[in-house]
């Protein structure tokens, strides 16, 4: 990882989309070995590779090492050897949707209008890997979880109410804090 000396990578990384990270290949060779990198969308001439995915989707990234021998007596050889590491993807919270009566019950876009002595029921979800946990604000309100219940709902909890997502992310060994929300407007009949 990061450098020709960094961290000897066996198996897997974990990145975030869309962030920066570099891995080295290196061979023990004579003559010197030159260097290949395979994986997405284009193949890199070097040993050290730059790379930042932009998909969601987990993948590998290929280092191949050559060397041309010659030889004095017999047919010239491009021995090679190679190793291969596997990229899961880490996202933050996106597309946070807030949704009333049930998990899949219509979508609460800027209010929401309940009738006063009710209960209130609403579902927070987001998509983001890993899974997110969830926190409500609002007026007199300050709650974990993704689903929202208040019994004989009051006048007082009118006005502006909030579902925060946060998950915490792996960029190649340091932690990294998604964080994305949606607002409504509470009104109470």
């Amino acid at each position: 990882m990061n450098t020709l000396n960094g961290d000897v990578i066996t198996d897997q990384i974990t990145v975030v989309f869309n962030r920066q990270f570099d891995l080295a290949c290196k061979a023990k060779a004579h003559p010197t070995a030159s260097y290949s990198w395979t994986g997405g969308s284009r193949t890199v001439h070097t040993h050290i590779l730059q790379d930042t995915i932009s998909t969601k989707t987990n993948t590998s990234r290929t280092c191949t090492a050559h060397n041309v021998l010659k030889p004095s007596v017999g047919i010239e050889q491009t021995p090679s050897s190679s190793a291969s590491i596997a990229v899961y993807i880490h996202y933050p919270p996106e597309s946070v949707t807030l949704r009333h009566t049930t998990e899949n019950g219509n979508m609460v876009l800027s209010k929401y209008n309940i009738m006063e002595r009710t209960n209130l029921k609403l579902f927070c979800d987001s998509q983001s890997n890993p899974s997110s946990a969830f926190s409500w604000t609002g007026s007199n309100l300050q709650q974990t979880g993704s689903v929202l219940l208040r019994s004989n709902i009051s006048r007082s909890e009118k006005g502006h109410l909030s579902c925060t997502a946060r998950n915490t992310m792996t960029h190649m060994g340091q932690a990294v804090e998604g964080v994305s929300s949606a607002n409504i407007t509470l009104n109470i009949l």
